[in-house]
């Protein structure tokens, strides 16, 4: 325990002078904490207030009989009973007693039938008569009791909150008067804990105890934040990979994924990758083998990794820092802010490479497709061309294969790494393998998604006239 306490507790700490802007040291915070505890303590209740062997209990009123009902000091007491030690406002709470006592002696008495409230064996009623209103917060009868036929004028009807006569309803003035009094015992004793609860958040503050309460809610915050997501990482069964500083002589500032997963999807439903992530991948593939979710996967993995939690990966990874992580996917026009498709996609391309540099994971998908093949082709190889030479590590995907074809630098091209979707007799794999697809697979995504059979025959036969670029593998060979 002492060996976990000495790993956890300095890592612990710094977030923990980050997250509240208060500077700490461990056994000085522990101490403050200690002192904020007992002060709290001596006033707050903290146990069970309905366990009565203890001998600060603070249980509701009952009168064990069942002559009052239950949820009438359920509904009066309940707001107010078990936030303080009874000692803190004693006599607001002997003041309920008392009340709550002669209130469960007059109704025994006027509504039961009783002359002793301890043995009510002897009360006329073996029922409880007892309506309770909860709208106006009394108790009353339905009828004048039958046995009470010498003493029927002292039964009459009380007043609502609104001070209307209820008409259906019956009380005395013991009874009335008995509710009264406890009611406003309990009013007194809600003011009283509240002011309690008042002077103690006075004291807390009036002697400094306030950044230690703080740092402990923070604390607190983040520890129960981190059990919940390692629960819930091992039950999804995601492992934690090692982060490696960069620019250390015993590695490469390379990234080793092994076995990665969507994070949205269950393990056992996924084919797993492991790859090296050791420049820019140039990612070609058919359509539905995976490309994106792959690039999805593997920026939450490194996302997820960087800030100290757990991934959908297996325990073997290796992840650097990095100073950006930046994913551009498909977009749409913006018809609110005047911009067309591939000008939001040309804005985030910008964005990109404002911000991003040899310490960013960058992950581009399809860019260039919102305009023509030819200009499209063009911008995505300079923009490849220029993230390369930059030295950036991701992935960039495209179906434009005459990228493969372009005359990139030198530097640029020994950065690239050529990569592609397994596929297996027309078949998707969803693996990434070495080497390069131009095959998308166009129409059997079309036939899978409805397309008619006519339809997609006369395509084929339409693409003889459509220059398909030639592929040269020798073009990248230095990948």
């Amino acid at each position: 325990v002492l060996n976990t306490s000495q790993k956890i507790v300095p890592p612990l700490m710094t977030i923990l002078r980050h997250e509240s802007g208060i500077d700490s040291q461990a056994n000085n915070l522990r101490e403050r904490c200690l002192d904020v505890i007992q002060i709290i303590e001596n006033v707050v209740c903290t146990h069970d207030p309905y366990d009565m062997n203890s001998k600060d209990s603070d249980g509701i009123s009952s009168d064990g009989n069942g002559i009052v009902p239950s949820a009438f000091f359920e509904r009066n007491e309940i707001s107010w009973r078990g936030r303080i030690k009874p000692e803190n406002a004693k006599e607001a709470y002997d003041n309920v007693s008392n009340a709550a006592s002669n209130l469960i002696e007059a109704i025994a008495v006027d509504f039961w039938g009783t002359l002793n409230p301890n043995d009510m064996n002897s009360a006329m009623e073996t029922k409880s008569p007892i309506v309770q209103d909860i709208f106006n917060n009394l108790i009353a009868l339905k009828q004048v009791p039958l046995w009470a036929k010498d003493n029927k004028e002292k039964y009459y009807h009380p007043r609502d909150r609104n001070g209307k006569l209820l008409r259906n309803r019956y009380t005395t003035a013991r009874v009335e008067d008995a509710v009264s009094t406890y009611v406003e015992a309990c009013d007194v004793a809600a003011v009283s804990v509240c002011s309690v609860l008042s002077k103690l958040s006075e004291t807390l503050c009036e002697t400094g105890h306030l950044p230690a309460i703080s740092q402990a809610a923070h604390i607190n915050l983040i520890l129960s934040t981190a059990t919940q997501h390692a629960a819930h990482a091992n039950y999804l069964g995601w492992g934690m990979a090692e982060i490696v500083e960069r620019r250390n002589e015993n590695n490469n500032d390379s990234f080793e994924f092994k076995n990665v997963w969507p994070y949205w999807m269950d393990k056992s439903e996924c084919v797993l990758n492991s790859f090296t992530l050791d420049g820019m991948f140039i990612l070609t593939a058919p359509n539905m083998s995976g490309k994106s979710t792959i690039m999805r996967s593997a920026a939450a993995a490194a996302l997820l990794t960087n800030s100290g939690l757990c991934a959908p990966l297996e325990k073997g990874s290796k992840i650097p820092r990095f100073d950006n992580i930046f994913v551009r996917g498909a977009s749409s026009d913006i018809p609110s802010e005047n911009k067309s498709a591939f000008g939001a996609e040309m804005q985030d391309i910008a964005a990109l490479l404002r911000a991003c540099g040899d310490q960013s994971l960058v992950f581009v998908d399809e860019l260039g497709r919102g305009t023509s093949p030819t200009d499209g082709a063009a911008l995505a190889g300079a923009v490849l061309e220029e993230m390369s030479e930059r030295g950036m590590k991701g992935v960039f995907a495209t179906h434009l294969h005459s990228i493969l074809e372009l005359p990139l630098t030198e530097k640029a091209i020994a950065n690239i790494v050529q990569k592609r979707m397994e596929t297996s007799e027309d078949s998707w794999m969803y693996k990434i393998v070495d080497g390069v697809c131009t095959d998308s697979m166009a129409f059997k995504t079309a036939a899978k998604f409805g397309i008619p059979e006519r339809i997609i025959e006369r395509a084929k036969g339409l693409s003889s006239h459509v220059t398909t670029p030639v592929y040269d593998s020798t073009r990248m060979s230095s990948s």
